[in-house]
């Protein structure tokens, strides 16, 4: 039977899984585009099937976005893109 997490975790309560999910995405994406090398690829290989990997990307993951809304970077991003926009 396939696994359908590399992390090998049995599913968590809601909160726990919607607060590990950006972990997951982003050693997802790193397990499936590794740099070049037999190195890189075990790195990748290694790191997307640890949990405590996903516990902190995630970690890392809602730090940085709780400091950018906090300092107002999102604000001021999408403004940009609404002017880019508007100048269509």
């Amino acid at each position: 039977m396939a696994k359908d997490r590399l992390d090998g975790t049995k599913k968590k309560p809601f909160l726990l899984e919607f607060f590990l999910s950006p972990g997951r995405i982003i050693l997802w994406l790193q397990y499936m585009m590794p740099g070049k090398g037999y190195s890189a690829v075990r790195q990748s290989s290694r790191n997307a099937r640890s949990p405590i990997m996903t516990l902190l990307y995630s970690l890392g993951f809602w730090v940085a976005l709780g400091f950018s809304i906090y300092e107002g970077w999102l604000q001021i991003a999408f403004n940009h893109a609404l002017n880019i926009i508007k100048q269509l």
